[in-house]
């Protein structure tokens, strides 16, 4: 989380990409519970968990990308789309008009994946271990088994399913939709968006204490209470409420899209 707003600086400073056009193909040695990193400017990025010791990365990249630097050390792998650097006072000095690249990954199963891209969409499937994804005006979209999630985006949605259930959890959308469907235990959990909607797909026997606040848009609880006006001269609703045990903290912000918790 704490790169976006140097991400939203720094994606300033390129036009839009065209299209990708040159292979990649390189595989290297992987500790299965080891890291995998990524870092690109715009594109795509599809993560593949398998039950391979390996990292293998495919895929096209545009004609201003230097390079795919993939380099393991210790069974940590990071993957860097890299691009020439251009002195300012240079005759060379431009922007990167096709820094495009559309990568596919195949990284071990329950490995940390971390995805950091400014104009990226980001796909991951198939990943047990937890995810740590970042993109500015990108799609996220997860689908694995994984513990432990921390999504942000600044004007993409955010669709998450885990068939594991979640210990902790932070996710974060600007002008984005949250869509989250996993059961929730005993760690804490954030949902925050400015304009965006939230919605959580939660089993009926969660065991949770939650704390939703939105300033104008509207709350919607199949979990029982009704949520209830912040002030008679403000269009703002809050709710709290417990279930089960509580076990799991979940807090919710909005300030303008509309709060879901459907039982699933």
């Amino acid at each position: 989380m704490k790169r976006l707003l140097l991400f939203v600086l720094l994606g300033c400073l390129f036009l839009a990409p065209a299209l990708a056009d040159r292979p990649v193909d390189k595989t290297v040695a992987a500790d299965p519970d080891g890291e995998v990193s990524v870092e690109l400017i715009a594109g795509t990025v599809h993560v593949i968990g398998w039950d391979r010791s390996e990292v293998q990365v495919t895929g096209v990249v545009g004609d201003d990308v230097e390079e795919v630097e993939v380099v393991s050390r210790g069974g940590d792998v990071s993957i860097e789309v890299k691009l020439p650097d251009h002195d300012d006072d240079s005759s060379d000095s431009r922007s990167f008009n096709d820094a495009d690249a559309d990568l596919e990954i195949h990284v071990p199963a329950d490995c940390l994946v971390e995805v950091e891209g400014i104009s990226a969409d980001i796909t991951v499937e198939g990943v047990r271990g937890a995810v740590d994804l970042e993109s500015i005006s990108g799609e996220i979209e997860v689908d694995g088994a994984m513990q432990e999630a921390e999504v942000a985006t600044v004007s993409g949605d955010i669709v998450l399913s885990s068939a594991e259930a979640l210990r902790e959890g932070e996710f974060e959308s600007v002008s984005g939709n949250i869509t989250v469907r996993a059961a929730l235990v005993d760690g804490d959990f954030s949902f925050e968006t400015v304009s965006g909607n939230v919605e959580l797909h939660l089993p009926g026997n969660t065991s949770a204490s939650f704390d939703i606040e939105t300033f104008s848009g509207r709350i919607e609880n199949e979990f029982g209470p009704e949520a209830e006006r912040t002030s008679e001269y403000a269009p703002g609703k809050e709710l709290e409420f417990t279930t089960g045990g509580g076990d799991a903290q979940v807090e919710i912000e909005s300030f303008s899209g509309r709060i879901e918790l459907r039982v699933d």
